[in-house]
């Protein structure tokens, strides 16, 4: 990739931009050593992103492509990708069931299919937009997005439009008619009009929707969808990511066919808790987004369970001593839509006789105080298990 024709062509649009920052001490990396995740390394186009001795981002390489941004699991890469723009531009075109979106350096996007009824222009490179923004989309009562690519060839960025293609085969395995997005990446030969653009940052005002606003004043359900895509709140302690809390409210917008099918997702899993649980917490504590919750009292304990808020990150599975935590297959649409917590373990805490800390077990002493009465010299190294591959 020749990095003088992408940096001429972000110039286009990155002049004025606040600049993507990051927060290392998000990195799943930094949770666990041996974790070795390598996501962001291996999606950015310019080598901007280095992982020694932790996550670092070289301003003057990045090109704010925006694949960092909802590449991460763990929400480390900050940034304005434009989707609440886009989204909120949609929200003045509801009239419309069909819609097209292009990047603002496409030649000709007002001459396309005539089924659109608008075509909206984004801020950035259409690789900015993540999962959530084409699930909002939907979520918003659009029938069929089309992805204008077929100018792709021509850009000095040609190289990003199999991620972009990528992100939306990702997003299309939530939809129920996955052909609800279609990609164009031929130029438009018959049949083609002239439609109106709209700049994702410039909407329309519709005054239709003015209307009913003074008529009903409370938010839509397709308000409070794009809500979420605005920036988080200083006062929200939420621990998830941004694109996963796009996700989830986007999904809550939708309604599945079959909300017991299966979502077979690289963030998606279900855990189960053996009896060779105890009940230390290390796995609730070292959870990067409070899937796990570890509770207890003098006298018992519970570990609870949000499939909706794991990343299926691997972390708890791999750093548990008594390898109690497992996989236990893929969540439904209901799991994630409802937000149903599990109790995957709870019972009776023992106090060890020595160091008096609560614990669960066949023995007096707990698990480090038993290993030190039988090896006083000696120490060991559990088997790890593996994280999944990202």
């Amino acid at each position: 990739m020749n990095l003088l024709r992408i940096a001429l062509a972000a110039e286009k649009w990155t002049a004025g931009h606040p600049a993507i920052t990051t927060a290392p001490e998000l990195c799943l990396n930094v949770r666990d050593k041996d974790m070795r995740c390598r996501h962001c390394v291996d999606l950015c186009p310019t080598e901007a992103i280095a992982l020694d001795p932790h996550v670092q981002l070289n301003p003057e390489a990045c090109i704010h492509c925006g694949l960092c941004l909802h590449g991460c699991p763990t929400g480390v890469f900050e940034g304005d990708d434009g989707a609440y723009q886009v989204l909120h531009c949609i929200t003045q075109l509801a009239e419309h069931d069909v819609i097209e979106i292009a990047c603002p350096l496409h030649p000709s996007p007002a001459t396309g299919s005539q089924d659109a009824g608008g075509v909206i222009t984004t801020t950035g490179c259409l690789s900015m937009l993540g999962v959530s923004t084409y699930l909002g989309i939907r979520a918003l009562g659009i029938g069929k997005t089309i992805v204008r690519l077929d100018a792709c060839a021509e850009c000095a960025l040609c190289a990003l439009q199999p991620k972009i293609e990528a992100t939306i085969g990702n997003a299309r395995q939530f939809l129920d008619q996955p052909d609800s997005i279609e990609i164009v990446t031929q130029t438009p030969s018959q049949e083609t009009v002239s439609r109106p653009v709209y700049a994702a940052n410039n909407p329309p005002v519709s005054r239709r929707r003015l209307f009913r606003m003074l008529a009903s004043p409370e938010e839509s359900s397709g308000e409070q969808v794009v809500s979420h895509f605005k920036a988080q709140p200083a006062e929200d302690d939420s621990r998830l990511p941004p694109e996963r809390r796009r996700i989830l409210a986007s999904l809550r917008a939708l309604q599945a066919t079959d909300p017991q099918a299966s979502l077979r997702g690289q963030w998606f899993t279900l855990l189960q808790a053996s009896g060779a649980c105890t009940a230390c917490g290390l796995c609730a504590r070292i959870c990067p987004t409070d899937a796990l919750q570890f509770y207890e009292t003098e006298e018992v304990f519970s570990l609870a369970f949000s499939a909706a808020n794991c990343i299926n990150c691997g972390l708890c599975v791999s750093l548990c001593e008594a390898q109690a935590l497992q996989y236990s297959g893929s969540p439904t649409w209901a799991d994630i839509v409802d937000g149903a917590v599990v109790t995957l373990r709870s019972g009776t805490l023992k106090h060890c006789k020595k160091c008096h800390v609560a614990f669960v077990g066949p023995d007096d002493y707990c698990p480090t105080c038993d290993f030190r009465r039988r090896n006083p010299f000696g120490h060991s190294i559990l088997p790890r298990k593996s994280p999944p591959k990202r």
